[in-house]
């Protein structure tokens, strides 16, 4: 059985929570607050928390929620985005929870659209697509891969086979919005795991939560449809310093341990070298560093962390070993600075041809 709208209208369907932190938005918390509000599901509770703004944010949404009492503001000094999303799952009575980032918005159905699967199709999770927006333009990503598209992926396969993707092979989305939570399952991890992980794993929160609430779901549909849209620019995008994504592999080694996930560490050790290599390859770029002074930081690096050791034990006895992995375990800084020099030239490259390109298309024009 699918719900039809009128369905949806009846006080007896179920409140939906939707929880936006809030930290200097005030150009755009209005939209997204619209958004939400003009949603063709009605019965939400929107809880909006402030992170400690210093703009006008506070009072747009107050503003708004003296207009509609479905909005409950939460206020806090500055925390980060996972203690405010913490803080807004402590207060939300929902049986479902959808998070909205402040500068981000829905399409008028998306909440519609992702309670009739959850409901029909009884899974734990809804995960759909996204518009990714650019000023005025929108382009549509997909959130997955197509052969999971339209069906219910359920444990053990769930785990078994897209657990890895929080270990450098994209399978699942790891961001907290762009899903449909059911609640009792965020309850039910919270006993055993604080899924809201805050500093010094800033800047990964999203596949922080995602992927320590993974192991406890049982069941997700992937729905091909857009019902977020995504504003590229805003105030999260480009936050991942790479120096906080190397910690943060130290973090998800962990997880592979606690586990035994054997699928995710070969992924893992490349995605760490692949990391090192663009972090050498952007300082030289922004000549923040000198080669010598990449040389000096690598071998540094190289020595001194636990996830190189591990790296070595993993592939001792191991005939197949990746050339990124191997330059990195014999300390090849010379192979890996090399290797960052070689991709600056080759983007250097690429750059200058569409410039030349650009030249010569305006010069045909004329």
């Amino acid at each position: 059985m699918i719900w039809d709208r009128t369905c949806f209208m009846l006080s007896s369907s179920p409140l939906i929570s939707v929880i936006v932190p809030l930290y200097n938005q005030q150009r755009y918390i209005g939209k997204c607050l619209r958004s939400i509000l003009g949603q063709t599901y009605r019965n939400l509770e929107v809880i909006v928390v402030n992170d400690g703004s210093t703009d006008n944010s506070q009072e747009i949404v107050l503003r708004y929620a003296n207009r509609d009492k479905r909005i409950r503001v939460i206020t806090q000094a500055n925390s980060g985005v996972a203690t405010a999303r913490k803080n807004g799952y402590l207060k939300a009575t929902g049986e479902w929870i959808v998070f909205v980032d402040s500068d981000d918005y829905l399409p008028v159905d998306s909440i519609e659209s992702l309670l009739t699967v959850a409901w029909s199709k009884d899974v734990d999770i809804v995960c759909g697509d996204s518009y990714r927006k650019w000023g005025p333009y929108e382009r549509y990503m997909h959130a997955f891969p197509r052969s999971m598209g339209m069906q219910t992926i359920t444990m053990p396969e769930l785990f078994d086979s897209y657990y890895v993707s929080f270990f450098g092979i994209n399978l699942f989305p790891v961001t907290v919005w762009g899903k449909f939570y059911r609640k009792s399952v965020i309850d039910h991890a919270m006993e055993s795991v604080d899924l809201f992980v805050t500093p010094p794993l800033h800047r990964s929160e999203d596949e922080a939560f995602t992927m320590l609430l993974f192991p406890f779901l049982s069941s997700v549909y992937c729905l091909e449809k857009a019902i977020y849209i995504y504003r590229f620019g805003g105030v999260t995008t480009g936050n991942k310093w790479f120096t906080d994504l190397i910690d943060f592999g130290d973090f998800r080694l962990g997880l592979l341990d606690r586990y035994k996930y054997e699928n995710g560490y070969s992924p893992l050790f490349i995605e760490y070298v692949n990391i090192l290599i663009t972090h050498v390859q952007q300082n030289l770029e922004f000549k923040k560093w000198s080669m010598d002074d990449a040389k000096q930081w690598l071998t540094v690096e190289l020595g001194s962390r636990y996830l190189m050791q591990r790296m070595h034990d993993y592939y001792v006895g191991k005939t197949v070993i990746p050339d990124k992995c191997r330059m990195a375990m014999n300390n090849d800084v010379h192979g890996i600075v090399g290797f960052a020099e070689s991709r600056l030239n080759q983007q250097r490259l690429r750059s200058f041809l569409k410039r030349l390109y650009l030249w010569f298309s305006r010069l045909i024009v004329r």
